[in-house]
């Protein structure tokens, strides 16, 4: 059983799983993760794990790209919304 801030390892997605989760295409959420949207939770630097919590924070993500458009100055203002 995980304790406060502890993540098991069976509760843990791969990059893949992460996508389909999150209605997206694999190679867009390795671009927002190197934006550093999400972070991974357990795993490899080769393999990274990430939170089943991080699938709705993506989509979050692209949902306010497509609202305001496109712009990397407004990655931080995502990235930073995210924190709130």
């Amino acid at each position: 059983m995980a304790t406060d801030g502890e993540v098991v390892a069976s509760e843990l997605i791969a990059i893949e799983t992460l996508a389909h989760e999150a209605g997206l295409h694999p190679e867009l959420v390795r671009r927002l993760i190197g934006l550093g949207l999400v972070e991974p939770g357990g795993g490899t630097s080769a393999a990274p794990l990430f939170r089943h919590e991080d699938a709705e924070r993506l989509g979050r993500a692209v949902r306010l790209r497509r609202d305001l458009g496109y712009q990397r100055v407004l990655i931080p203002a995502i990235h930073q919304s995210f924190e709130v």
